[in-house]
């Protein structure tokens, strides 16, 4: 997809790496909706790239419908949805009550499932269209301190297959963004207090501007698997081609690293 002239929502960009989505998607002229929980936010990235904001609640069927409400009244439509905002909160499995999986699983699984809802029929209709979201490398691997994180970016990733093998055939564009390591600020805070999980990430990890660029060249190029490291899909083949080794690996390393 051309994203020049297109509206483009991007969900959770007030900040970070939906910032720089957002960013880069205006620079290439597409007329973009920052969506966002923290309105202010929203506003004040809209502002300085010339777009529309919408202060909203992801985790609610009737936001994601009212953010694609308020693109359609403003620009006509909505060619490309990015589903970018979500939940994380680095945490054990047994610490992790009903009511936080319910949000990991609102926001970062099913808040995707409702743009796919609400958007497809009018796209199967004229034959177009692109919805692209954020599943993040651990959908490829795992993060072994997020129990909620790493079970539902990794569900992220079974639906946008489920999207492309349905419905590509029929005009439909899915991406699949899965970045490693992001610079933000709890990384760089994490690194800072001397994290081993979080200097390690840093030897690899990209600023949201660049996250932003390698996404949309990504969609332009009409990837399904966006990544930010080529050698991310390395680890992946060697998982499927010896599961029991890989995982034992991995637990060798939660066991160094979390003790």
């Amino acid at each position: 997809m051309n994203v020049a002239g297109k509206v483009a929502v991007v969900t959770g960009a007030a900040q970070g790496l939906g910032a720089g989505i957002a960013g880069e998607l205006a620079k290439r002229g597409a007329l973009v909706v920052v969506a966002d929980l923290d309105a202010g936010g929203a506003r004040s990235v809209a502002e300085h790239i010339g777009g529309l904001a919408v202060g909203a609640d992801m985790s609610h069927e009737r936001e994601v419908r009212r953010v694609i409400a308020e693109a359609t009244k403003v620009h006509g439509g909505v060619d490309l949805w990015f589903s970018n905002a979500a939940y994380s909160r680095a945490s054990d499995l047994l610490a992790v009550p009903d009511a936080e999986w319910d949000l990991f699983w609102r926001l970062n699984v099913q808040s995707h499932i409702w743009a796919a809802q609400a958007l497809l029929p009018g796209w199967l209709e004229r034959g177009s269209g692109c919805l692209a979201q954020t599943a993040s490398a651990i959908a490829l691997t795992l993060n072994h301190w997020d129990a909620g994180y790493a079970t539902t970016k990794r569900a992220a990733l079974a639906f946008n297959e489920y999207l492309a093998a349905v419905y590509s055939s029929r005009g439909i564009q899915v991406s699949c963004f899965c970045p490693r390591g992001m610079r933000t600020r709890r990384l760089l805070d994490s690194a800072a207090a001397g994290s081993a999980a979080a200097l390690n990430a840093m030897a690899t990890a990209v600023t949201a501007g660049e996250a932003g660029r390698i996404a949309v060249d990504g969609i332009e190029a009409g990837r399904f698997l966006i990544l930010t490291e080529d050698d991310e899909i390395d680890s992946h083949r060697r998982k499927a081609e010896d599961y029991d080794s890989w995982i034992q690996a991995r637990a060798a390393q939660a066991a160094a690293e979390c003790g």
